[in-house]
């Protein structure tokens, strides 16, 4: 006789026979009893990969014969309204936020440090950066075919460039559409470039974080730079976009090297796949340990060198000489202290107030 069968469907983990860790989740049959203590599947697929489908148990001397159930239809991916990339607004614990397009945020004002005016505005724009009225950003994640997935709300602090300590970031797309089931599927922030002109045949960088994307895209422009959001929110879905193109990723650093190995496992495993992807050890090569402790991203190691880039090079201009009562009027005085540019042109020219 044959019986079905599917994964428990309860948050409960048993001990893995594998690794005995709690990460095991035993099959039940259609009455929701477990089949066998060690028919099941363990979570940590990279690290342990135990996985014993039900197939045949005996149970009172007869023969069961199990077959899975069959999976139900996938639930289409739900979208927000494009609207929501320019505004929009949400109300949380009593409190309304609000954001819009304008550039007057957190990020911004770090950004400045180490930027030109308009490569901040070029940053904003191309990855649709929106502002909160408390400063905080949305950092929108919109797919291949310009759909958008969700936003993102973040807070930092406008000196460090630190996300906020007291403040987690947070996905808004329940928020915004108002619908708790709704489906989201992740896609990688900054996918929606691929859809430029410009883009085509340029390599793609990945990072962890967007901020870390945002400040490597300023400095290196000649690469398309997305982020995952997450360490963990790292799939085959969010790559399957960009499989025909050249992929380097750039891990975070830890302290004992393993995201860079977890990220070096992963390219492995895509480029068993067919992906032209690889991992790039410049953080590795280039930071301190102590760095490395401090989990420093690529837009880390960035802005030590282009704030040291921004420091004046040439020397300060002597100060200027007292402007002494008898010499000038009030109003000739005022002007100077304007435009003290002026003080050299009266000296030089001998030039006389009339």
């Amino acid at each position: 006789m044959t019986y079905t069968t599917q994964l428990e469907k309860t948050s409960r983990k048993h001990i893995c026979p594998s690794c005995g860790k709690r990460t095991f989740v035993r099959y039940v049959d259609a009455d929701n009893k477990h089949i066998d203590e060690n028919c099941g599947r363990c979570d940590r697929s990279d690290n342990c990969g135990y996985h014993n489908p039900p197939r045949e148990f005996v149970d009172n001397n007869e023969i069961r014969e199990y077959k899975p159930i069959p999976p139900a239809p996938p639930r289409p991916t739900d979208f927000l309204d494009t609207k929501f990339i320019e505004s929009g607004s949400y109300a949380l614990g009593g409190r309304l936020y609000e954001y819009s397009m304008i550039r007057n945020n957190n990020l911004n004002y770090y950004l400045l440090d180490l930027f030109d005016w308009w490569t901040v505005k070029y940053l904003q724009d191309i990855f649709f950066i929106g502002s909160f009225t408390d400063g905080a950003i949305t950092f929108p994640y919109i797919d291949e075919n310009g759909k958008l997935r969700s936003l993102k709300r973040q807070q930092y602090d406008k000196e460090t460039g630190k996300r906020s300590k007291t403040e987690n970031s947070y996905l808004l797309h329940k928020a915004l559409s108002g619908n708790d089931n709704f489906n989201y599927k992740g896609c990688l922030f900054g996918m929606h470039q691929i859809r430029a002109k410009y883009s085509k045949g340029k390599t793609i960088c990945i990072a962890e974080g967007e901020k870390a994307a945002i400040i490597a895209s300023g400095q290196f422009p000649q690469w398309l730079w997305m982020a995952t959001g997450a360490r963990d929110w790292f799939n085959e879905h969010s790559l399957e976009p960009i499989k025909d193109r050249n992929i380097i990723l750039f891990p975070d650093t830890s302290k004992d090297g393993k995201t860079f190995e977890k990220w070096k496992q992963i390219a492995d495993r895509y480029k068993a796949k067919g992906y032209d992807v690889s991992v790039s050890d410049m953080l590795e090569k280039g930071c301190t340990q102590e760095q490395k402790e401090q989990g420093y991203d690529i837009g880390d190691l960035l802005h030590n060198k282009l704030v040291k880039e921004k420091l004046p090079t040439e020397p300060l201009p002597e100060p200027m000489p007292d402007i002494k009562a008898e010499e000038f009027s009030p109003m000739v005085k005022e002007m100077i202290v304007a435009n003290p540019a002026l003080l050299n042109l009266i000296n030089t020219f001998d030039l006389v107030a009339v």
